[in-house]
C-alpha cells in the first residue's frame, strides 16, 4: 500500500510540473526563511545561558529621573559605592557579588602596542562568573594588583604560541607591569560580556575621582549579585530604595531635602535577560532587543503561512483535475480515510523534498547571513535532538496545514455526480483561494510598509538638523592620554599646517556624547535657589565656531576675554569665577524669560574641590543634539577649558580626504610613535546609534521580497491554472467581438480585487505597528499616508505584472483551437 501511495505521489509531481515546482519553490523559500530566522532568534534567546548558575546571576542597573515631561534615562552602569555595603546588609540573599569597569590601557609587549579595553574586576568576579580557565590559578589575580588573566585570543596575540603563565605586560608605558598568572576560554559569542583581559580593580587609583566609587548616585561600574536563590531577586529589589535613602552619601551640593532613590531608581535585571531586555545606556557589547526577536519570529511564520496558502490555493484550484480519478477510486472501494491518507502522504513528500532544498538554500546563504547579522551561526544547531524532534513537529505541521483542507475536500466528492458531469464543485473553493490569497497579500503588504517606515526613520535620524555641522569632522581620541597630553599642542600646530585642514578644536568629551556630565547648577529662580543638573561640555575658546552654532544672543568665547577661563579664587574660602554659553532650552529651563534675559545672569556651581564657582553667562546659543534621536534634547552649558581635552576634532576639505589622512597618521606616528592613533569620522558615530535598527529594516526588506517572491509564484500558479480553466470562455469572448484588451482586463482585475481588499486590511495593523515603534524616537518621521499608497500600489503593480503574462497569451490565442472540440 505505502509503494502504491509513494509511486502515485511521484507520477503526480511529475506529470504537472509547474504546480509541483510552485508548491516546492514556495514551500523550500519559506522553509529557507524560517530556518535563517529560527537561527538567530536561537542565537538572541541563548545568551549567557551556558554561564553556572546563570538563573541566580543579577546586574543592577536603574534610571536617572528626567525632568519635568521627559522620560527617564536608563543605564545599565550603577553607582560604585553601592557594591560593598549592600553584601553586607544583605548578606542573606546575596551569595557573591562583583563590580567590573572598562578602562582602556595601552599593552606593550616588545614591539607590540595594542590600545585595549581592560576588565577591572573585584575579588568576588569569578566567584560571580565561573569562567573556565585553561591555564594557571585565577584566584593568584587577587592576591595583588599587578597580575592579570587573558582569554586564549589576547594571550594568542602577545605571545604567539609560547606558554604566558609567568610572563608580563606592560600597562601605561610602565606605569604597571602586569604578570599573567592565568588563560581563560574565549568567551563566546553569545554573551553581553565583552572582557579579553581581567586585572583586579583598585578603588585607591581613583581618589581623586570620587564619582567612580564612592558617590551614591554616579554610575560608572556594572556590579553584579549571585542569589542564594532566584526567587529572592523581587524581594532584594524591593528593600534597595529604603538602603539607599538611609545611607547614601550625596554630593555636597545636593539639596537637603533629595530623595536619593527618586532621582535613581534601581533595578535588579536577570543576566539571561540582559542581552534582550536591558535598555539602558552604555552597554558592555551591542545589545539585542526582544521586539526584534518577536517581530521576526512573526514574519518566519508568516512567510511560513503564505507558502502554506500558496500549497492550499493550488491544491483546491486542482482539486476538479483530479475528479475522475477520486470517484474512480471510491467506486472500487476506496475508503475516504486511505484517499486522506494517500493525499497527505503526497503534501509530506512535497514537504520534504522542499526542507531539502531549503537546507541547500541555507547552507549557500549562511555566509552572507552571518555577516550580515554579524553572528557565527551554523546548522550544527539541528544536531541537537530537542531541535531535531521541532523539525519533525514542523514538518507534519505544514503537511497537515497545508494538505488536510485540500485532502478532505477532494474526498467528499460524489463518485455520481463527479463520473456524470466530470467536475466538481468549485464556487466554495474558489471563495476559500480568493479569502486565502487576500490574507497572502495582506501580510507582504504590512512587511513592505514596516520596512519603508523603518529606513525612512533612519534616513532622517542620519540627516536631521542638528544644530551643528558634522561634515567632514575627523575626531581624535586619548589626547589626555600619558605622554600624548603634553604633546597634543604640537600634534594640533602641525595637523593644521597641512594643506587638507581647515581648522581643529579641543573638547573635554567626544561627540556624539556617550556618558553624562550633569552638574548641579544652583540658580536663583526669584527668591528661592533650586538645583538644576546641567549637561555641561568644557572645549577650547574656538568650539562652538568651529562646528557652526548659530549665536541667538549675547557672544561667543574668546581669548581676548579672560574671564572666560576658569579664574582662581583670589583668596582661601573664596569663589572661583567663570562665563559660560548655554543652549536656548537651558533659558526656559532655568527660568529665564528670553535668551537676552539670560545674558549677565550668575548661577553656582560647586566642584570636587569644594570651591564655588560664579558663572556668569555671556551667549546663548540654538539647541545642538549631541546624541541620538532617540534622546530627549538636554540643556546644555558650554565652558572654556585650557588642557586636559579628551578630543581633537579635526575640519577636513572634502576634496582631499584620503591624502589628508594619510598625512595625519604619518603627523601622529612620528610624534607620539609609541601610541596607537585612535580617530573616527563623527558621522559614522552618529550613524552607530541606528545600525541595530538599520540592520532590522534591511531584514525586514530582505524577508519583505521572500514573502512576496512566494506570493507572487502562487499568484503565478493560479493565474495559469485560471487561464487554462477559462480557455473556453475566452474563445467565446473573442469569437463575439472582445479585443486582447479586454480579456487581458478581464484576467487581471479578477485577481486586484484581493489585493485591494488586501489594502485595507493591512493598513491600519502596519499603522498601529510603525507608530509603536516611532514611539522609542523623540525625533521621528510623520507617520503620512504616502507609505501606505505606495506600498498599496507597489502590491497592486507585482500582482498585476505576475498574471499578465499568462492573461496576454490566453487572449491571443487563437479561439478556433479552444472551440474546435465542441
Amino acid at each position: 500500500m505505502f509503494k502504491n501511495y509513494l509511486t502515485i505521489a511521484i507520477r503526480n509531481l511529475t506529470r504537472h510540473k509547474l504546480y509541483s515546482a510552485i508548491n516546492i519553490g514556495g514551500l523550500s523559500i519559506g522553509l529557507a526563511a524560517c530556518i535563517l530566522i529560527f537561527l538567530f532568534v536561537q542565537n538572541e534567546l541563548s545568551y549567557d545561558k551556558w554561564l553556572p548558575d546563570s538563573d541566580r546571576i543579577v546586574r543592577m542597573e536603574g534610571k536617572y529621573r528626567g525632568e519635568a515631561g521627559e522620560p527617564d534615562s536608563p543605564t545599565a552602569l550603577s553607582p560604585g559605592a553601592l557594591r560593598n555595603p549592600m553584601q553586607a546588609k544583605f548578606g542573606s540573599m546575596i551569595e557573591a557579588s562583583a563590580r567590573l569597569m572598562t578602562e582602556n590601557y595601552l599593552i606593550t609587549k616588545g614591539t607590540l602596542k595594542n590600545l585595549e579595553q581592560v576588565s577591572l574586576v573585584d575579588e568576588g568576579f569569578f566567584d560571580v562568573f565561573d569562567l573556565p580557565m585553561v591555564a594557571g590559578d585565577r584566584s593568584q589575580m587577587f592576591k595583588d594588583f599587578k597580575s592579570v588573566i587573558l582569554s586564549e585570543r589576547a594571550a594568542q596575540k602577545y605571545f604567539g604560541d609560547a606558554d604566558p603563565i609567568g610572563q608580563t605586560l606592560d600597562f601605561d608605558f610602565g606605569t604597571l607591569d602586569a604578570k599573567v598568572v592565568a588563560v581563560m576560554k574565549d568567551l563566546p559569542e553569545n554573551t553581553h560580556l565583552a572582557s579579553d583581559i581581567f586585572l583586579q580593580f583598585d578603588e585607591t587609583r581613583y581618589d581623586n575621582m570620587p564619582w567612580i566609587a564612592k558617590f551614591w548616585v554616579s554610575s560608572n561600574v556594572y556590579t553584579y549579585f549571585k542569589l542564594y536563590d532566584a526567587s529572592q531577586r523581587h524581594a532584594l529589589e524591593a528593600a534597595i530604595p529604603a538602603f539607599v535613602n538611609q545611607n547614601a552619601v550625596l554630593h555636597p551640593s545636593s539639596p537637603a531635602d533629595i530623595v536619593p532613590s527618586e532621582v535613581y531608581k534601581i533595578r535588579l535585571m536577570p543576566l539571561e535577560d540582559i542581552h534582550l531586555y536591558s535598555t539602558g545606556r552604555f552597554q558592555m557589547k551591542p545589545s539585542g532587543d526582544i521586539m526584534v526577536v518577536y517581530s521576526f519570529s512573526a514574519i518566519a511564520l508568516l512567510i511560513l503561512v503564505i507558502a502554506v496558502i500558496n500549497f492550499t490555493n493550488l491544491s483546491t484550484a486542482r482539486a476538479s483535475l483530479r475528479a475522475r480519478e477520486i470517484a474512480l477510486r471510491k467506486v472500487v472501494g476506496a475508503s475516504r480515510r486511505q484517499i486522506i491518507t494517500q493525499l497527505l502522504g503526497e503534501t509530506l513528500l512535497t514537504t520534504l523534498i522542499a526542507l531539502l532544498l531549503a537546507f541547500t538554500i541555507v547552507e549557500a546563504a549562511l555566509p552572507w547571513f552571518n555577516e550580515f547579522v554579524a553572528k557565527i551561526l551554523s546548522l550544527n544547531t539541528f544536531s541537537d535532538p530537542f531541535v531535531q524532534a521541532g523539525l519533525v513537529a514542523l514538518v507534519a505541521v505544514i503537511a497537515i496545514g497545508a494538505g488536510l483542507q485540500p485532502a478532505a475536500k477532494m474526498s467528499s466528492f460524489r463518485p455520481g455526480l463527479v463520473l456524470h458531469s466530470n467536475s466538481a464543485t468549485k464556487a466554495s473553493t474558489a471563495r476559500l483561494r480568493q479569502a486565502l490569497t487576500t490574507l497572502q497579500f495582506t501580510i507582504s503588504i504590512g512587511l513592505m510598509i514596516a520596512t519603508a517606515v523603518v529606513y525612512s526613520q533612519i534616513k532622517y535620524a542620519q540627516n536631521m538638523t542638528r544644530g551643528l555641522d558634522v561634515d567632514n569632522k575627523l575626531s581624535l581620541a586619548n589626547m589626555n592620554y600619558g605622554p600624548i597630553k603634553d604633546l597634543a599642542e604640537t600634534i594640533r600646530q602641525e595637523i593644521e599646517r597641512l594643506p587638507g585642514v581647515n581648522s581643529t578644536a579641543f573638547s573635554a568629551r567626544d561627540i556624539p556624547l556617550g556618558g553624562y556630565w550633569d552638574w548641579p547648577v544652583k540658580v536663583d529662580m526669584g527668591g528661592y535657589t533650586e538645583v538644576k543638573d546641567t549637561e555641561v561640555l568644557p572645549a577650547d575658546h574656538g568650539f562652538l565656531e568651529f562646528f557652526g552654532a548659530e549665536l541667538i544672543a549675547g557672544r561667543f568665547f574668546s581669548e581676548a576675554h579672560q574671564a572666560d577661563s576658569f579664574q582662581e579664587p583670589l583668596e582661601e574660602g573664596g569663589m572661583a569665577r567663570q562665563t559660560a554659553i548655554i543652549s536656548e532650552k537651558t533659558v526656559s529651563y532655568y527660568g529665564f524669560d528670553s535668551p537676552e534675559a539670560a545674558l549677565g545672569q550668575t548661577v553656582f556651581v560647586n566642584n570636587f574641590q569644594g570651591v564655588t564657582v560664579a558663572i556668569q553667562i555671556v551667549g546663548v546659543v540654538k539647541n545642538m543634539n549631541l546624541r541620538s534621536a532617540r534622546d530627549v534634547l538636554d540643556p546644555l552649558m558650554f565652558l572654556v577649558q585650557e588642557d586636559d581635552f579628551w578630543t581633537m576634532t579635526v575640519n577636513l576639505r572634502a576634496d582631499q580626504i584620503p591624502e589628508t589622512l594619510r598625512q595625519i597618521d604619518d603627523t601622529w606616528n612620528r610624534i607620539v610613535p609609541q601610541f596607537p592613533i585612535e580617530k573616527s569620522f563623527m558621522v559614522d558615530n552618529l550613524n552607530a546609534f541606528y545600525q541595530a535598527d538599520e540592520q532590522r529594516a534591511e531584514m525586514f526588506a530582505y524577508f519583505s521580497i521572500f514573502a512576496i517572491l512566494v506570493s507572487c509564484l502562487g499568484l503565478y500558479g493560479l493565474a495559469s491554472f485560471t487561464a487554462e480553466q477559462r480557455t473556453k470562455e475566452i474563445g467565446i469572448r473573442k469569437v463575439l467581438g472582445a479585443k486582447v484588451r479586454d480579456i487581458v482586463t478581464l484576467l487581471t482585475l479578477q485577481f486586484s480585487k484581493p489585493v485591494l481588499v488586501a489594502n485595507l486590511i493591512a493598513w491600519p495593523i502596519a499603522w498601529y505597528f510603525s507608530n509603536r515603534w516611532l514611539e522609542g524616537f523623540i525625533y521621528r518621521i510623520d507617520l503620512g499616508i504616502h507609505y501606505f499608497l505606495a506600498a498599496g500600489i507597489l502590491a497592486f503593480g507585482i500582482a498585476a505584472a505576475t498574471v499578465a503574462g499568462h492573461a496576454f497569451r490566453t487572449a491571443r490565442s487563437n479561439p478556433v483551437t479552444a472551440l474546435r472540440h465542441e
